[in-house]
C-alpha cells in the first residue's frame, strides 16, 4: 500500500513538473510596443491568461461560429494615424501593452478587414472581439449537432 501511495504521489509530483514546464509565449516588441499572441492550445491560452495582467488591451479573433482564427494582420494606429503596432498573430489572442489613449485597430484575413476603435484607460484591460462571417466545416458540423 505504501508503495502505490508513493508511486502516486510521484506521478502527481511529475505530472506537475511537466504542466509548469510548458513554455509560455513569447513577448515581442514593436518599436516600443509589448504584445504576444497565441492561444492554439489549451496549455497556451492558459499561459497567455497568466501573463494578461501585464497588457492593456485583448483582441480575440473568431469566426462566426464561435472557432478561434490565427494568422491575422493586425496594425493599430494611434490617434494621429501613427503606427504603433504591425503583427501577423500567432493564434486568436492578442495582448497589447499600450499607453493610454484612443487607438485604432484593424484586422484583416480571408479577404476581410476590420476597424474598431479603442479607448484605453490607465490601470484597465481594454477588449475588443472580432468575429469573421466566414464559413467553415467545422462551424457546419458543429451547427448541425442536435
Amino acid at each position: 500500500m505504501k508503495n502505490i501511495l508513493l508511486v502516486f504521489l510521484l506521478t502527481m509530483l511529475f505530472s506537475a513538473l511537466a504542466v509548469q514546464a510548458q513554455p509560455r509565449p513569447e513577448i515581442k516588441t514593436f518599436v516600443d510596443v509589448e504584445y504576444v499572441s497565441g492561444g492554439i492550445s489549451i496549455e497556451e491560452e492558459q499561459a497567455l491568461a497568466e501573463m494578461a495582467k501585464d497588457f492593456t488591451l485583448k483582441v480575440v479573433m473568431a469566426l462566426r461560429c464561435g472557432d478561434y482564427l490565427n494568422n491575422i494582420n493586425v496594425l493599430i494606429l494611434d490617434k494621429d494615424g501613427k503606427i504603433v503596432l504591425e503583427s501577423v498573430t500567432d493564434g486568436p489572442i492578442l495582448y497589447v501593452n499600450l499607453q493610454p489613449g484612443k487607438y485604432k485597430v484593424l484586422a484583416s484575413a480571408h479577404g476581410e478587414q476590420y476597424k474598431k476603435n479603442v479607448r484605453i484607460k490607465s490601470g484597465r484591460q481594454s477588449q475588443i472581439v472580432y468575429y469573421w462571417p466566414i464559413e467553415s466545416r467545422a462551424c457546419d458540423e458543429g451547427n448541425n449537432k442536435q
